[in-house]
Parts: structure tokens; sequence; C-alpha cells
């Protein structure tokens, strides 16, 4: 089993190192409840399962809004281009 310290399970997580801290204090990480973490004296550590788990309970999200907005509009300049002989 595959242990992460804070730093990095919160860069697996997409969050920043102090957001991750902030959850195990108040609990709460994203409005559900924080991964679980175990204490190795002044050390903290996520296992790879456990936050793989946590990501699992969250919809699946492939594109924005914003991002499918910059797609059609870069495609739609490219096929612009290609009728214009560009």
């Amino acid at each position: 089993m595959k242990r992460y310290t804070s730093n990095e399970a919160a860069f697996f997580l997409g969050y920043a190192e102090f957001t991750l801290r902030k959850s195990r204090m108040d609990g709460l990480l994203a409005g559900v409840k924080a991964p679980p973490y175990q204490k190795q004296g002044h050390s903290v550590f996520y296992s790879e399962n456990d936050l793989i788990k946590w990501l699992r309970q969250f919809p699946k999200q492939t594109f924005t809004h914003q991002f499918s907005d910059d797609v059609e509009k870069n495609t739609n300049l490219a096929s612009a281009a290609e009728t214009d002989g560009n």
C-alpha cells in the first residue's frame, strides 16, 4: 500500500497542502468528510487507497463549461481558416 505525505496527498487530490492540513482540523474537505489519515510521530500520511476512495465519491468531470467554449471557438476558427484557404 503506497503512502503519501500531506504535501503529496494534497497534490494528488488537487488541493493546496494548507487546505488539506485545515481539513484535518475541521474534518471537512470540499464540503464532505475529509479523507482518513494516519499520524506517525509528527508526520501525517494518507494511504493511496483512501485517497482514491475519497475521490470516487465525486462525479467525474471531463470538461468545464469554459473549457468547452474555448474548444468550440478554436474549432470554429480552424474551420474558418481552412475555408479561407489559409
